[in-house]
C-alpha cells in the first residue's frame, strides 16, 4: 500500500513539474510576443505619425494598455498624455496593424473611415501604408477600406492604392 501511495505521489510530483514547464513556456512566449507586438506597433506608429521624432514608441503595460514615449520623458499612459485625435487615430490603428502582423492566421481586414478627422498628412500616411497592412511573408491579405469621398480624392487613390486595389466599389445613395 506504501507502494501504491509512492507511486501516485510520484506521479503527482510530475505531472506538477509537467504542468510548471507548460507555465514558463506560456510566460516566455507571451512576453516574447508582447516584445514582438510592441515593436511592430511602434514602428508602424513611426511611420505613420506626424511627428516621429517626438514620439520615440509606444508600449503596453501589464494590462496591456497603450503607453507614449514622448522624448525626453518617460513612458506616459495614453490617457494621460490626451493626445489629438488624430494622434489617437493613429495609436489605434498601428496597434490593430501590429495584432494583425503578429497573428498566426491571416483574415480580411475592415476598415471603416479612416482618415475622416486627420490632417493631411497623417491622411495621406494611412493612405500609403493600407497596402502593408495585411502583407506578410508570402501573405497576400484582404483590406476593405470604407471611406468617404472627401477622405480620398481620385488622385490620391491612383498614386498611392490603386495599384493594390483587385475591386474599387462606390456606393450611391439613394435619393
Amino acid at each position: 500500500s506504501s507502494d501504491k501511495v509512492a507511486i501516485a505521489q510520484a506521479r503527482v510530483n510530475l505531472c506538477q513539474q509537467a504542468m510548471d514547464g507548460f507555465s514558463e513556456i506560456i510566460k516566455n512566449v507571451v512576453e516574447t510576443e508582447k516584445r514582438n507586438i510592441v515593436q511592430s506597433m511602434t514602428d508602424t506608429f513611426r511611420e505613420i505619425t506626424n511627428n516621429p521624432q517626438l514620439y520615440t514608441g509606444l508600449d503596453l503595460d501589464e494590462k496591456y494598455r497603450i503607453q507614449i514615449k514622448l522624448l525626453g520623458h518617460k513612458l506616459k499612459p495614453a490617457w494621460e498624455i490626451g493626445p489629438s485625435s488624430g494622434q489617437s487615430a493613429m495609436i489605434a490603428f498601428a496597434f490593430i496593424a501590429a495584432l494583425n502582423k503578429r497573428s498566426h492566421s491571416e483574415a480580411p481586414v475592415v476598415i471603416d473611415s479612416p482618415t475622416g478627422k486627420l490632417d493631411p498628412i497623417h491622411r495621406r500616411n494611412i493612405i500609403k501604408y493600407w497596402p502593408k497592412f495585411t502583407r506578410r511573408t508570402g501573405g497576400s491579405g484582404q483590406v476593405f477600406v470604407l471611406y468617404q469621398p472627401d477622405e480620398l480624392n481620385e488622385k490620391q487613390f491612383n498614386d498611392m492604392v490603386a495599384d493594390h486595389v483587385s475591386h474599387h466599389y462606390r456606393g450611391i445613395r439613394k435619393q
